[in-house]
């Protein structure tokens, strides 16, 4: 009972703190009025399910479309909708340690070493002591270290660059102490995605959501990260240090699901108010169209059909130099749908009802976060 008691309060409290965070994050952001008629429509849509919501989700999305409809998600009622889609005890899988074991390695970063409860691992799970695991990294002049877990926004992951340390073995000795990380080589990005950078480092990754429900297989929406200086973080939603530097800025776009066309506008986390018509690159947008966005959709498609228990994924993929599909990490929680719906409208208009009715006969716990 006390431990029942004490389940239930922890998610209350966690509740109740996401949900400041997010109210402050609202209220840095651009918003336009809603009629009344917009008002009711949402009502409608969302009181008979007794969740809360606040309305500046829907003031956010009006801003930028002129318009708002019962379609659009707020992120807090879609926090309840992921956490019915995707229960918690399953989201092991998004784990970059683990994550090799649930999605075919060809798709994958080449890893050097994997360090997961004390133990160091090879590409292959074999097992490796340090002096051999310190052997394999002193081979490789430059590679990426990342924490295996709650790596959301970046957090954690830099680019090792061996050859410009003095001391490289007592470099090696000290971050393996550490424990959860996965070191992995360098991908060689596509010079098809690299063009809309502005800068040589960033490993741009295009983010693609995919929705399983009914036995079916859905791509609903996507967008693409682009390098604004030599920052190695693809990060553009959040407000780092570089991404508040003009000069440094990386941006995101919208993609249309049904055929990798760009939207003619990006936004930049610094400043939210301002569309912005050129990639980092001084590219213009308008007319943009990524060729290998089919390529994704269809490895996206083809591997959650093989997780069918996952309701709703967010991939995020790159091309690299040979041209093939590579999955930097999936994304089980946090999904940001309130990014695509700024681009690419109510993308959950076509299923929304199927949501709903999902969430409703598989309920779980109502967690924000």
């Amino acid at each position: 009972m006390l431990k029942s008691l004490f389940k239930k309060s922890f998610y209350y409290l966690r509740s109740v703190l996401i949900k400041r965070g997010l109210k402050k994050r609202l209220s840095t952001m651009p918003q336009a009025d809603l009629t009344k008629e917009e008002k009711d429509l949402i009502r409608k849509q969302y009181d008979p399910l007794h969740l809360a919501y606040d309305w500046q989700w829907f003031r956010y999305y009006k801003f930028y479309h002129g318009y708002v409809n019962q379609y659009f998600v707020p992120r807090d009622v879609w926090k309840t909708f992921e956490y019915s889609l995707n229960p918690k005890e399953l989201r092991f899988i998004q784990n970059k340690a683990t994550l090799h074991r649930f999605i075919d390695k060809q798709y994958l970063p080449v890893t050097i070493i994997n360090k997961f409860h004390g133990f160091i691992y090879d590409q292959d799970d074999r097992i490796l002591s340090e002096q051999e695991a310190t052997q394999r990294l002193l081979k490789h002049d430059t590679f990426v270290y990342k924490p295996t877990d709650h790596t959301g926004g970046g957090r954690g992951v830099k680019l090792v660059e061996l050859k410009t340390i003095e001391d490289k073995e007592a470099y090696i000795a000290e971050m393996l102490k550490g424990d959860f990380f996965i070191c992995q080589e360098l991908i060689q990005p596509s010079k098809r995605i690299t063009r809309f950078n502005n800068g040589d480092k960033t490993v741009n990754t295009v983010r693609c959501f995919t929705l399983c429900l009914n036995g079916k297989v859905s791509v609903l929406s996507g967008f693409m990260r682009m390098g604004g200086g030599q920052t190695f973080n693809d990060n553009a939603s959040a407000k780092t240090a570089a991404n508040l530097d003009p000069k440094t800025a990386n941006g995101y776009v919208g993609i249309k699901p049904s055929d990798g066309q760009l939207n003619e506008f990006c936004l930049y986390a610094a400043d939210l108010y301002t569309k912005y018509f050129y990639a980092p690159s001084g590219l213009l947008l308008k007319g943009e169209k990524l060729d290998f966005w089919k390529d994704i959709t269809e490895v996206a498609v083809s591997l959650h059909q093989k997780l069918p228990m996952l309701g709703f994924i967010a991939w995020d993929f790159t091309i690299d130099a040979d041209e093939h599909p590579r999955i930097i990490e999936i994304n089980l929680d946090s999904q940001d749908v309130d990014d695509h719906q700024i681009f690419n409208g109510p993308i959950f208009k076509d299923y929304l009802q199927d949501i709903i009715h999902y969430t409703q006969t598989h309920p779980t716990p109502v967690v924000y976060g």
